[in-house]
């Protein structure tokens, strides 16, 4: 961080899988209570999008072993019935020290989403994150 000034990151959330929201579900070792890839209503992070997009830019601290990296790292993850993530991966990353940070922020957003709603029912949800990182230095 030494002679950087500012960071821009964006972040997309996008879903994993097809648009329609009668997506075939992930089946999860032996049980009833499958993964969705997308719901009818897909969970929410308090805020919305934008509030989601502040909470990232505010917490993530950018290593210095990658102050010259710019890329994007795509982490998917599962929210749960009661807002709770589970079930991390980083599908591509830029370097360890950067993943590692980018996982470390979204776990804090665990327990703080609002479940995904499928026929009614509360559902847990899969999603694909890509974090979109590019620095400023001046």
């Amino acid at each position: 961080m030494n002679n950087m000034k500012t960071y821009l990151i964006i972040i997309f959330l996008l879903f994993a899988g097809a648009v329609n929201a009668q997506t075939k579900v992930i089946p999860e070792n032996n049980t009833d209570d499958p993964i969705f890839t997308v719901a009818e209503h897909n969970p929410e992070y308090p805020g919305g999008i934008e509030a989601f997009y502040k909470f990232v830019t505010q917490n993530l601290k950018w290593p210095a072993t990658s102050k010259d990296l710019t890329g994007k790292i795509f982490i998917t993850f599962v929210v749960e019935k009661d807002g709770q993530l589970s079930h991390y991966n980083i599908l591509k990353g830029l370097n360890a020290d950067l993943n590692k940070e980018a996982l470390r922020v979204i776990k804090l957003t665990s327990g703080k989403w609002k479940p995904g709603v499928q026929n009614k029912h509360i559902v847990r949800v899969q999603y694909v994150v890509p974090i979109s990182l590019e620095t400023n230095q001046k």
